[in-house]
């Protein structure tokens, strides 16, 4: 089945960035105390490629390292009219004279010091409310409330380009802040779902399908497409069988019309294809604990799914003396990937290497390091420069 009309969305700005960089920039912003001459920051992108998820993890991450809350007011642009961020008018009986109170959505004295106001969905809200958001770009106000000096305004939302039905975004209002397009990666992808228990199967197919990440369909109808949310919802589905207790037979009743209807009829057909591999690879929890160490199968896809079947028992797994034991097994390029990968399985990445560092497994970890230390080198220098 072909993938007539998914296309990979064009890019807007000559230089994108990732989401860790995002977050980053996020972070960076946050720390510091609003100035007047401090612009507001604009991050645009296609759909599903986790823009208003950053703001979420930056605040979080932040709140951490600071060790105090930081606040996080999420106020979706379609869903308010300029009143509702202004605040609801009033009588003040003392001065004779309309006040407004302070909306709820806006952050007040009960929240933390520092924090950010998100406006999402931007560029789909009605001219009028875009119009309302000047004032807290570039006087850090709304109405006649002031923004606390520890909260920042990040604008989100998708590109014209993107046929999201989207308003044109105000040129005035474009010069007032600084514009970020965001772009989607598998490594970015990967290293943010792994602790969180993603797929194998989506893991494996990633690796070897990165172009399948996200994709666009332009056609009026309502046709799924991937994106990194469509692959993380088809991953819950996959995650539900497997708690439930389905059978394959089950699994691969249900699977065809599930993938076709998250990622689309074309790549969703393909990754239930693609699947199948899983069905004849070693048991990778008999070659984690030591009970066989089979040869890992020639076919690239075969091993690729082996590999991301390996990656997510890492972190249960009593020991990785065995996995370590096994890499050599596996081609050059493929023992680099699943040791990145495995590390990232845990939200703190500590946790996997201290399990590389343990008396059992340490020597085994030395010398792999030893015997891969150029191509390592040559991986992680790729990953800054990609």
């Amino acid at each position: 089945m072909e993938a007539k009309n998914l296309q990979t969305p064009q890019a807007m700005l000559p230089l994108r960035v990732g989401i860790p960089h995002l977050k980053e920039l996020i972070k960076l912003h946050v720390r510091e105390t609003w100035a007047p001459d401090s612009p507001g920051v604009f991050v645009v992108g296609p759909p599903g490629v986790g823009k208003t998820a950053a703001s979420r993890q930056a605040v979080a991450e932040l709140g951490q390292e600071l060790g105090e809350p930081v606040g996080l007011k999420d106020i979706r642009l379609t869903e308010v009219t300029p009143l509702d961020t202004i605040g609801l008018p009033y009588h003040d009986k003392d001065t004779n004279r309309t006040r407004y109170a302070l909306s709820e959505l806006l952050p007040g004295p009960d929240d933390p010091r520092r924090g950010v106001v998100v406006f999402d969905e931007l560029p789909n809200a009605n001219p009028s409310v875009q119009t309302a958001v000047y004032k807290a770009c570039t006087e850090h106000a709304m109405g006649p409330h002031p923004l606390p000096p520890g909260w920042w305004v990040v604008l989100m939302g998708n590109r014209f380009s993107d046929r999201g039905n989207v308003f044109p975004v105000p040129k005035p209002l474009v010069n007032r802040v600084t514009v970020l397009e965001v772009e989607a990666s598998v490594d970015d992808y990967l290293g943010y779902m792994l602790p969180y228990g993603l797929a194998p199967e989506i893991h494996a197919y990633l690796r070897q399908n990165p172009g399948h990440l996200l994709m666009m369909d332009y056609s009026p109808d309502p046709m799924p497409y991937p994106t990194p949310r469509a692959w993380t919802y088809l991953s819950w589905h996959l995650r539900r069988m497997e708690s439930r207790g389905l059978n394959e037979r089950g699994r691969a009743r249900l699977l065809p019309a599930i993938a076709q209807g998250q990622v689309g009829p074309a790549i969703g057909t393909q990754f239930v294809t693609y699947r199948e591999h899983f069905r004849v690879i070693p048991d990778a929890e008999a070659i984690i604990e030591g009970r066989a160490a089979p040869s890992c199968p020639a076919a690239p896809d075969a091993a690729w799914a082996l590999a991301a079947a390996l990656v997510q028992h890492v972190p249960r797994a009593q020991t990785l003396k065995h996995f370590v034991a096994y890499l050599d097994r596996m081609p050059t390029d493929l023992q680099v990937y699943i040791v990145r990968d495995a590390v990232r399985t845990a939200r703190d990445p500590r946790d996997v290497t201290r399990k590389l560092e343990v008396q059992d497994t340490k020597p085994l970890w030395d010398r792999w390091c030893a015997s891969n230390k150029e191509f390592l080198a040559a991986v992680a220098a790729h990953s800054k420069t990609a």
